[in-house]
């Protein structure tokens, strides 16, 4: 009863938004844009945090809690990582945040230590030279933008 109503607000709320951004002028749609996109990261690490067995107060103060950055700022940082970093697949990315999240660990998406460590730990690999400055720039680029 709960995933059927969790998943009908789901489409509510994302239709609600996909509508109301078709109606806006140009020049404030990228805001809107912005806003849908963070809720629906924020979203779907709450639910996988639900899945896990939290209630959705205690998964969505945990997922308040996992960004050293402010929301806005994490959800740019992750769309930054997920285009520049190819091998990484955002499902892969999203499994390893709610469960840094679960055990209430912090993560800094502007941090290469920290971005070497997701990768090793998603993909269970030692990043070579060229994967190693991929993550260098994508963590100058996240952690200009902080």
């Amino acid at each position: 009863m709960k995933k059927r109503f969790l998943l009908i607000g789901t489409v509510l709320i994302v239709g609600n938004v996909a509508f109301a951004v078709t109606l806006q002028r140009p020049g404030s749609q990228n805001k809107q844009v912005a806003t849908a996109q963070q809720e629906s990261a924020q979203a779907m690490l709450v639910q996988l945090l639900q899945e896990r067995g939290l209630e959705k107060e205690s998964a969505l103060q945990k997922v308040m809690n996992l960004f050293t950055a402010d929301p806005f700022v994490a959800n740019a940082q992750l769309d930054i990582l997920l285009s520049e970093v190819k091998m990484l697949k955002a499902d892969k990315v999203y499994d390893y945040l709610s469960k840094q999240a679960l055990f209430s660990k912090t993560v800094d998406l502007g941090s290469y230590d920290a971005l070497i460590r997701m990768v090793h730990d998603i993909e269970n690999i030692h990043p070579d030279s060229a994967l190693r400055e991929i993550l260098k720039r994508t963590a100058q680029k996240n952690s200009s933008i902080a």
